[in-house]
């Protein structure tokens, strides 16, 4: 029964919601900063890292929004191109919302 004393305390952390936090904290804060980098720089981040070091000249919503639709991750909205069921020659452009699972 060694195993099931080493699965608790993985499955005690999956319960703790502060560990959880924790953890999210640490996974958005890698991405934002290391995988999405422009300018060969680090992103600042007024939610991260406070309203202090954020530099409104320094901040591209539009290329930050390319970047993130390009690698499939969308924050505010999906946007879709599907086929117009009674015009097949048109295409509707459909708007998501992104909703939390």
């Amino acid at each position: 029964m060694r195993w099931v004393a080493l699965l608790l305390p993985l499955c005690y952390s999956c319960a703790s919601e502060d560990a959880l936090n924790t953890e999210g904290y640490k996974i958005a804060s890698d991405l934002l900063t290391k995988s999405i980098n422009f300018s060969q720089r680090s992103v600042i981040w007024p939610m991260l890292h406070g309203d202090d070091k954020w530099q409104p000249k320094d901040y591209n919503l539009t290329a930050l929004m390319k970047l993130m639709s390009a690698r499939a991750v969308h924050a505010f909205a999906s946007f879709d191109a599907t086929p117009d069921e009674r015009n097949v020659s048109r295409r509707i452009l459909r708007v998501n919302s992104v909703t939390k699972d």
